[in-house]
């Protein structure tokens, strides 16, 4: 799950406790942690 994963909490915004939201930090990400997070959320297919 997204909110209990340690890779996605690195890019979560802290200024929402309520919500998700990804952080500028996220659009930087490594292409091994997208592959994790497109994961946990269920992407069938990452190319």
């Amino acid at each position: 799950m997204v909110w209990d994963d340690n890779v996605c909490k690195k890019y979560k915004r802290t200024d929402y406790e309520d919500y998700w939201l990804w952080n500028h930090e996220f659009f930087h990400a490594s292409i091994d942690d997208l592959r994790h997070i497109a994961q946990l959320v269920g992407v069938k297919e990452v190319m």
